[in-house]
């Protein structure tokens, strides 16, 4: 099946004109041409993958409307993880292109130290790791345990540039990462863990 032509601009000014295949979402046809797009959760759900549909149509698939009111949609806001390609498009990005040709870094291995149900839908989850983990506050991590596909986001409740992470995790009934918290994890079992990501944070800027 040919591909079509779809253009991704940059805040820096950079743009880069990528072939996508029909039904693909935007993220992967990036993916699979060596851009990295930021994103998270890969179900419309967090919107970290934000953009703005300039040109062209796209496909939307099932997302959280408290992340993509349908005022913002009207004004040509998506979510480019369940943003299907139905043809040429032109798609704007709110951040500069450097950010999205960078390799993400290999995940870190982790190991959990404390496993502890503080409250009932609550577990306080505290892994250790070989080098510190240096982060803003309000940043987050993706977590994987062992033989699982998905990664799951959490902010630190600890301090930064620690070898102990603690993670207080919200329970879900059916969850899965809620659900090998409460019956498989034990202390000592490895997870992985992505470098710390986000934007959300105070900055350190100069005022008037």
């Amino acid at each position: 099946m040919g591909g079509v032509p779809i253009t991704l601009l940059f805040a820096d000014g950079v743009s880069r004109r990528i072939e996508a295949q029909l039904g693909e979402s935007v993220v992967s046809a990036a993916e699979n041409a060596g851009l990295t797009l930021l994103t998270d959760c890969s179900n419309g759900q967090c919107g970290t993958c934000a953009a703005s549909l300039v040109a062209g149509s796209l496909e939307l698939g099932n997302y959280d409307k408290a992340v993509l009111p349908d005022s913002d949609r009207l004004n040509g806001a998506v979510l480019t993880c369940i943003s299907r390609v139905t043809g040429p498009c032109v798609v704007e990005f709110p951040y500069d292109s450097s950010e999205a040709l960078t390799e993400e870094a290999p995940p870190i291995d982790g190991c959990i130290a404390t496993l502890e149900q503080v409250a009932a839908e609550t577990m306080l989850l505290e892994i250790d790791v070989s080098d510190p983990v240096d982060f803003e506050p309000g940043q987050y991590v993706r977590l994987q345990p062992p033989g699982a596909e998905e990664w799951r986001s959490y902010s630190m409740a600890s301090c930064s540039n620690a070898r102990r992470l603690a993670f207080y995790v919200r329970l879900v009934d059916g969850g899965r990462f809620s659900t090998w918290l409460k019956e498989s994890a034990q202390v000592g079992d490895g997870l992985e863990i992505t470098e710390p990501h986000g934007s959300f944070f105070l900055r350190r800027e100069p005022r008037p």
